[in-house]
């Protein structure tokens, strides 16, 4: 868990434009309720914990 898994430019993808929006897929049937609270629309750092299933 906390796997870099890619690496991007950036300064190259903001240069075309490219959207960063970032899709999470639950592929265990994650049921619970999501509270981003201050993460909400805010660039994360890696590593960062989003959310956790207890």
């Amino acid at each position: 868990m906390g796997a870099q898994i890619a690496t991007i430019n950036r300064a190259t993808l903001d240069a075309e434009d490219f959207d960063l929006t970032t899709m999470v897929v639950f592929t265990e049937g994650y049921t619970g309720e999501i509270p981003l609270g201050s993460k909400l629309n805010q660039q994360l750092a890696l590593g960062t914990l989003v959310l956790k299933q207890a």
